[in-house]
């Protein structure tokens, strides 16, 4: 749970969103052979 938090704490003071998929288009990162980001979890 405190990592969690920790986490949500660091998206709210970035202004990102770290637990969501996210199309790399919408960067400028498109390529063939990358799609997406997809967030991995964390180990303690």
């Amino acid at each position: 749970m405190r990592q969690s938090l920790a986490l949500l704490v660091y998206d709210r003071r970035y202004g990102v969103d770290t637990a969501e998929f996210a199309d790399l288009s919408e960067f400028g990162l498109d390529h063939p052979e990358r799609v997406y980001y997809s967030p991995a979890h964390s180990v303690p």
